[in-house]
């Protein structure tokens, strides 16, 4: 299984370097440690033929260090660009973004408007009342779509700024802007926020996500990935893949990479992505074919459940 607020102050801007050394990660409802996140985003881009392609169109060292002043710093700071990547993959994790981190795939789903989580039975014990359940939403529409408000329990104005949508707004600002300190700004603001969406698509690889398994107290996925992919650096090896790799499979936008809509609850849709004759997005693959912490096989629950989904079984 490839498994509030306003800006924190001077203290959590001392500690933004340290934070990515040493992997300071909450515990509650994680797919993933932040170090993991970060390896497989800097895995993506080694990964991907677009990433040196566009910088060699725009005419921009993609060594050269980019200057830009994140949420979580009062500071400018200069990261190479694969850096800004990794960092965003790293603080999407903050609280109470990772409330948003959940699809739930049921056979009745509408593409890209499946569930968030409703399974909060762990975390209320841990989040002393921060994040408004109510007000979560799936990890497609959080990463996707503008003007969506970071889920506070308290009253607040703040909207996500790091989306599919944001990124390539902040990306023509890069292209176009007069000043080169803006346009290094935003070019870094717009990998930044390409690394708060590789996790939100990394998370699906957690069975818990797409299974509407909450897992604050039990997170042994978790645990598996940081010993795991971690150490066994040489266990997924790096492919340069392109869009035509993925047009050829039928993907032809963002939220194929989440849910195509064609496992609904049908095996033939699992063999034919194991076949690989109709590969399916990421969170259908995870919900079809693998067990959540809680969320076991099929014949463990009463369709209607929380915790119940079609596959895998054992039948």
């Amino acid at each position: 299984m490839n498994n509030h607020g306003t800006k924190r102050g001077a203290v959590i801007n001392a500690f933004f370097g340290l934070a990515i050394i040493l992997g300071v990660n909450p515990v509650p409802c994680k797919g993933h440690s932040r170090l993991v996140h970060q390896a497989i985003a800097q895995a993506a881009v080694l990964s991907s033929e677009g990433y040196v392609n566009f910088f060699n169109a725009a005419s921009v060292d993609p060594n050269a260090p980019l200057s830009f002043q994140p949420v979580e710093s009062e500071v400018v700071i200069p990261l190479p660009p694969i850096s800004w990547v990794t960092n965003g993959a790293f603080f999407e994790d903050d609280t109470p973004r990772y409330a948003n981190h959940f699809y739930t795939v049921t056979p009745t789903r509408v593409p890209g408007q499946a569930r968030g989580i409703t399974d909060v039975g762990e975390l209320l014990y841990v989040e002393l009342g921060l994040i408004d359940y109510a007000k979560v939403t799936n990890s497609f529409a959080w990463g996707t779509a503008r003007g969506i408000h970071l889920p506070w329990r308290v009253p607040s104005s703040e909207t996500n700024t790091e989306t599919w949508e944001c990124a390539r707004t902040y990306q023509m600002a890069a292209l176009t802007n007069i000043v080169k300190a803006d346009r290094d700004a935003n070019m870094a603001h717009s990998l930044y926020t390409m690394g708060h969406i590789l996790h939100l698509n990394q998370d699906l690889t957690s069975p818990d996500h797409v299974r509407n398994d909450e897992h604050a107290f039990k997170h042994w996925i978790e645990a598996f990935g940081k010993g795991t992919y971690l150490r066994e650096l040489n266990a997924f090896p790096l492919e340069q893949r392109g869009w035509s790799y993925w047009q050829n499979r039928g993907f032809s936008k963002v939220q194929d990479f989440w849910d195509r809509g064609h496992f609904v609850g049908n095996a033939s849709a699992l063999d034919a992505d194991a076949n690989d004759s109709d590969k399916l997005g990421l969170a259908e693959f995870s919900n079809g074919n693998f067990l959540g912490e809680d969320a076991l096989y099929a014949e463990y629950f009463s369709p209607g459940d929380q915790h119940y989904f079609p596959f895998p079984s054992l039948a």
